[in-house]
């Protein structure tokens, strides 16, 4: 079968469209990347590295499927939201003639013959907002489908997450680097990682490193030790994950998940990730920068533009206070994982993770909370039902 997949960002490629081609595998997949602003700027190379995909279609192409309509014989029988402009996708859908599936985690919105949600909270939150219940059901959780049940190994290691896009690793690096200093100095025994995203290049690396930003950041080197690569600051060092290596069945950073003891993270989809690991996490967003606050969301992107950004910015700012800034806080609609948000020095953060790692118990309840909120994995298999389902009936 011929399946269609719109994905346009760092959180929703990784997230949500990977465990669903995975699902699809030995179908005809192409993937569009629709025009989107607030992109990395990489998903389609990303994108192209899957080996499940057929063909990926980038923002140009996308505008000529409106224009034009699919090209050649090969036509599609089904289109899969999973990221993007779901109106705009709805109505590509239309124009192809091809009936459409959304995965959301609230939003039902646009001609779509499912919505698929990822936990009953969701589903609810939708039905709310006037869903047809006939149009909805519950599939599970896509970014928890590769972590899901399998087992944890904690050791003494420490993880540090900085972001998927350019300006959430300029603007953090440096910041993690001087909180990895603090608990070193106290807590020596401690092995520390920083899975580097797959969207981020290399070069945005070396100048995160070269210049930090933050208050009390620190800036590094990377240093190369055989085959591995170390981010070093003083006596302070950091393994650097290869987002394409593998440690078997799973990406490395996966395993370093399920051996991690606390990991240190922004908000985003690595949250949830790590939930489904179990891994205990403090989720931190310094805000000293009005212009670039290392947020996900519509909020926190458009914050960056000139002009209206500050606006923007302290739109995001009010709504940190009255929301839950860490995905599985906001599934648990519950404090799980501890959130520092606001002007936060690097010290701070050591210490709050510092005070976690001593108290055994608090970690276990956690790791419990965690997995609990990310549900059983099998998320991918039934969205995959339901897609060829769809295909079949047209």
């Amino acid at each position: 079968m011929h399946i269609l997949l719109t994905a346009n960002s760092p959180g929703e490629v990784a997230g949500w469209l990977a465990p669903t081609v995975r699902a699809l595998s030995g179908h005809q997949l192409t993937v569009l990347i629709p025009p989107c602003p607030f992109a990395a700027g990489t998903e389609e190379a990303v994108v192209q590295q899957l080996p499940q995909v057929s063909r990926v279609l980038g923002p140009g192409a996308v505008k000529r499927l409106f224009a034009l309509g699919w090209p050649g014989k090969d036509r599609p029988q089904v289109l899969v939201f999973l990221g993007g402009d779901r109106q705009m996708m709805a109505l590509l859908a239309r124009r192809l003639g091809v009936p459409a599936l959304a995965y959301t985690e609230g939003k039902a919105t646009g001609a779509y013959r499912y919505f698929c949600f990822p936990d009953e909270q969701s589903l609810k939150r939708a039905l709310l907002s006037g869903l047809d219940p006939r149009r909805s059901l519950v599939v599970g959780n896509l970014m928890a489908d590769a972590l899901a049940g399998k087992e944890r190994e904690r050791e003494n290691l420490l993880l540090f997450f900085a972001g998927s896009r350019p300006f959430q690793v300029k603007l953090s690096l440096g910041y993690w680097l001087a909180v990895a200093q603090k608990i070193a100095e106290t807590a020596p025994e401690y092995e520390m990682a920083l899975p580097l995203s797959p969207f981020v290049e290399r070069e945005v690396l070396l100048e995160a490193l070269a210049n930090p930003r933050l208050p009390g950041a620190k800036a590094g080197f990377l240093k190369q030790e055989g085959e591995k690569i170390f981010i070093e600051a003083g006596q302070t060092r950091l393994l650097l994950l290869d987002s394409a290596q593998q440690a078997g069945d799973l990406p490395l950073r996966y395993e370093y998940m399920l051996r991690a003891k606390l990991a240190f993270t922004l908000p985003g989809t690595n949250t949830m990730e790590l939930a489904a690991a179990g891994t205990p996490q403090l989720v931190v967003a310094p805000t000293f920068d009005l212009k670039e606050l290392p947020l996900e969301g519509i909020l926190g992107l458009l914050g960056r533009l000139p002009l209206a950004g500050r606006y923007f910015s302290k739109k995001a700012i009010a709504k940190l206070r009255e929301d839950f800034i860490a995905l599985p806080n906001r599934h648990a609609e519950e404090m799980v994982v501890p959130e520092l948000a606001g002007e936060i020095l690097p010290e701070e953060v050591a210490h709050r993770g510092l005070a976690l790692l001593d108290d055994e118990g608090a970690l276990a309840e956690m790791e419990e909370k965690l997995r609990a909120i990310a549900g059983p994995p099998g998320a991918g298999a039934r969205l995959a039902q339901l897609i060829l389902k769809v295909g079949k009936e047209r």
